[in-house]
This record gives structure tokens, sequence and C-alpha cells, in this order.
């Protein structure tokens, strides 16, 4: 941080609060309920695949 800024460090420690205290524990939550449903997946037997390793794309080229 440079103090020449003026409030500008002062800005940049509140976004710096804001990431670390509200934005890195919901992705740390995201994640590990992620995780958990691929867990259940795999305890049903049932076959977990990524979204985007299902092929196609979406696009509607393949028929």
């Amino acid at each position: 941080m440079r103090e020449s800024q003026g409030g500008g460090a002062a800005v940049e420690h509140v976004w710096q609060k804001v990431y670390e205290q509200t934005v890195m524990p919901l992705t740390k939550e995201v994640e590990v309920l992620y995780l958990l449903r691929r867990l259940e997946g795999e305890a049903d037997g049932a076959a977990v695949v990524p979204a985007g390793a299902r092929g196609g794309g979406g696009n509607g080229a393949r028929q």
C-alpha cells in the first residue's frame, strides 16, 4: 500500500477485509458442498460426471 495515495490505501484495506471475511469463506463453503454432493452421488452408485466433461457443449451440434 502506498501512503501517497491518500484515501486509496484505506479503500484497498476495506476491499481486502471484504474479500478475506466474505468471499473466501463463501468459496470454501461452496467447494465443500460440491465435494459432499459428489460423495453422495458415488455412495448411491451413480456416475458423477462434472458438468463441463459431458461433451457437446450445449450448442445443439450433436444429435
